[in-house]
């Protein structure tokens, strides 16, 4: 194979990134468990985990076909990114991490999430040449899958080696 008829990785490389906010999620649901040991907690941290996807999925579709698709991509990392280092300041400085604030977090990572879905499957078309389109659908959605059932364990793993599970 020629060197020009490689084609990279684009969508997966992004989905490696945004592993990282999955299990991040993930680890403070489980971190949540841990420290309160209520189910309700719990239920209330999956929920809020969730519950954009749920509701801003149906509309998200034709919002990202009509906005700029770079913004997209930028705007909600950043604004996520923003709640975790809010939420990181007030665990640093005053040793407490609020429930309210970590369910917060915990919301609006999820509609960041929400946004950028869909945004990197309706850009993947123009980043990838037409024949190789399937394949990389393929290879996407094979990564988002395994992101999903990779993050619970690599977040209980990561909970535990975090100085704060002690």
């Amino acid at each position: 194979m020629l060197v020009k008829d490689a084609v990279p990785l684009p969508a997966p490389l992004i989905e490696v990134v945004k592993n990282y906010l999955i299990i991040k999620k993930a680890a403070t649901i489980w971190y949540l468990t841990k420290k309160t040991g209520s189910a309700t907690v719990l239920s209330i941290a999956t929920i809020l985990g969730m519950l954009p996807m749920v509701i801003l999925s149906p509309f998200v579709g034709p919002m990202v076909d009509r906005w700029n698709k770079k913004g997209l991509l930028i705007f909600p990392d950043v604004f996520a990114a923003c709640f975790a280092i809010i939420l990181s300041v007030s665990g640093t400085v005053f040793h407490v991490f609020p429930l309210w604030l970590i369910f917060i977090s915990l919301l609006m990572r999820s509609c960041a999430q929400t946004f950028q879905m869909p945004t990197i499957q309706s850009v993947m078309p123009t980043m990838v040449p037409d024949k190789e389109i399937t394949r990389m659908n393929g290879q996407l959605g094979m990564v988002q899958s395994a992101n999903m059932i990779i993050a619970q364990h690599w977040a209980r793993f990561y909970l535990r080696l975090s100085p704060s599970s002690t």
